[in-house]
């Protein structure tokens, strides 16, 4: 949230508060209806988002990529930030009912590479002596932004129903309109060069060189919908006769399946080769489409993907993505009563 965006929305319940005020001191008692501004951070448990680093953990520790020496650097779904806001009509001291809206959002990124060699070679034949060199370079940098917006409604039970304050329990059902954006991007550089010389220690007479750089981009747009449950329990202690605040702890279990979406792929590659004396070629390729599909989990040249899956392809190791946003989350926030 940007600065502007907080004094916008910190002078609107100041407006709410003071005309909420005026209205109890006419009237002398608090009206039914009320109006909450919450946020907070929680958890989320993931689904084939964690499982898809997990998995890319697991692969760059075995024997696969050894050789390559790899690093990675890509931290799961864990925290999220958690914005809040509810009508609420009491139906006594003891009852309230609700309806509102969140905001759940997470993005992440993460960095993956792979190196081969650098390296060199040396050998002659009855002509000449050579001295190779040679390295290639790969990297895979995920990212992926996940957005969350429920519609929820909630029933609420006061435990203690006195003044200053109030313990209560909620539960309550949600929809979930999700989001899912993933870009997933692949470089590789390779170089390899060969000098020529007329013997070994003799005159530099000719250089072979072949440099290459390609790289792909998959971006995929995928969105669902679906029905979640929560449960919580918290506290309102009174700030002034109109103004409470609030502070509550909340567990929520949604499964979001059956995504759909559409995937694009972007590719641009470009090579240099050839003796030096001869002139080196160039060759250079781009190209891009995109598609419609699911959103599964599915594997590509040994790594593990959540994204759109292109049916051309003909992976044979897919199925349909499940991400969960099931988890614990903790908010602070004001309730004005009109």
């Amino acid at each position: 949230m940007n600065n502007v965006s907080m004094v916008f929305r910190a002078a609107a319940l100041l407006l709410l508060a003071h005309a909420a005020m005026a209205n109890a001191a006419v009237t002398g008692k608090r009206s039914p209806l009320g109006f909450s501004l919450s946020g907070g951070l929680g958890t989320i448990h993931g689904g084939d988002l964690n499982r898809m680093i997990a998995d890319w953990h697991a692969v760059i520790a075995g024997p696969d990529y050894e050789a390559l020496s790899p690093t990675i650097e890509w931290a799961d779904f864990q925290g999220v930030s958690t914005l809040g806001a509810e009508v609420f009509y009491h139906l006594s001291t003891r009852f309230a009912v609700s309806l509102g809206f969140e905001v759940l959002k997470k993005h992440i990124q993460g960095e993956i590479t792979f190196t081969g060699g650098p390296g060199t070679d040396e050998w002659n034949d009855n002509y000449y002596f050579y001295h190779v060199e040679y390295r290639d370079e790969s990297a895979f940098k995920p990212e992926n932004s996940l957005s969350a917006i429920p519609v929820i409604l909630n029933a609420y039970c006061f435990v203690t129903g006195g003044r200053p304050l109030r313990a209560f329990v909620k539960a309550g059902v949600g929809y979930y309109f999700a989001s899912l954006k993933s870009t997933y991007q692949e470089t590789t550089t390779y170089h390899y060069r060969t000098d020529r010389y007329d013997w070994p220690g003799g005159a530099l007479s000719d250089v072979y060189r072949d440099e290459s750089t390609t790289a792909t981009t998959f971006v995929d747009r995928a969105k669902c919908g679906a029905l979640g449950f929560h449960a919580g329990a918290g506290f309102e202690f009174d700030v002034t006769s109109s103004m409470t605040l609030l502070i509550e702890g909340m567990h929520r279990t949604a499964d979001l399946g059956r995504w759909k979406g559409t995937g694009s792929v972007a590719h641009r590659s470009y090579r240099s080769y050839g003796w030096q004396s001869e002139g080196y070629q160039q060759d250079e390729e781009a190209w891009t489409y995109s598609y419609p599909g699911d959103l599964c989990y599915l594997l590509i040249d040994k790594g593990p993907r959540v994204m759109i899956n292109n049916d051309e392809w003909g992976l044979g190791d897919v199925r349909p993505a499940l991400i969960k946003l099931g988890g614990f989350s903790f908010r602070v926030g004001f309730k004005i009563r009109f």
